[in-house]
């Protein structure tokens, strides 16, 4: 889930809750438990759209941007995908 939030930010899209849950192939349920202990750890936020008032949005946090930043940078490294 991390992944898709983090590339939707980096296109400079917003995402809601139920479409991370579907983007990260768990039931609506477990998204909801793997979005909170995201929020816990401070890597997302959750809030609610301020032009619908239905919508809920999930925002990376910058240290969450930095963090999936740093993983990928490294999974590329890793992996000689680089050259």
């Amino acid at each position: 889930m991390l992944p898709d939030l983090f590339i939707t930010t980096v296109r400079g899209k917003r995402i809601a809750t139920t479409s991370l849950c579907l983007a990260g192939g768990v039931p609506q349920a477990t998204g909801l438990r793997i979005l909170g202990l995201l929020q816990k750890q401070e890597l997302l936020r959750r809030h609610g759209a301020p032009d619908d008032r239905r919508l809920k949005l999930v925002t990376i946090t910058p240290n969450g941007f930095k963090l999936m930043r740093q993983y990928l940078s490294e999974s590329v490294t890793r992996l000689g995908m680089a050259d």
